[in-house]
């Protein structure tokens, strides 16, 4: 009993250092990019990010972005459909653990 209590403790605790240290270690530029194409293809809009991206992993998975923009459709001009001082993107670790996007909140 007590080894799988001791066995369970280090698994929260390399869960928790994971957490912690996975926005270090994963690149903005990797993280733009994929934040920009799910972003895209869920709002079916050009959505340029060019301000500081940060990751976050603990109590939800996010993305936040600043100086986000969402492109305006076709024939409506050239302004942009929106522009945020930031912008937030959730998503779901279930399907992310199995290769695919699922935005929960936008």
């Amino acid at each position: 009993m007590r080894r799988l209590l001791i066995a369970l403790l280090v698994l929260v605790i390399l869960v928790i250092g994971v957490a912690v240290l996975a926005p270090a270690l994963i690149p903005t530029d990797l993280i733009r990019e994929r934040t920009e194409t799910a972003a895209q293809e869920a709002l079916g809009r050009e959505v340029t990010l060019a301000g500081d991206i940060r990751l976050q992993v603990l109590p939800q998975l996010q993305v936040r972005a600043n100086d986000a923009r969402i492109a305006n459709a076709e024939g409506f001009g050239e302004e942009p459909f929106a522009e945020m001082q930031e912008m937030r993107v959730a998503v779901a670790l279930i399907p992310l653990l199995q290769r695919q996007i699922e935005i929960e909140e936008f």
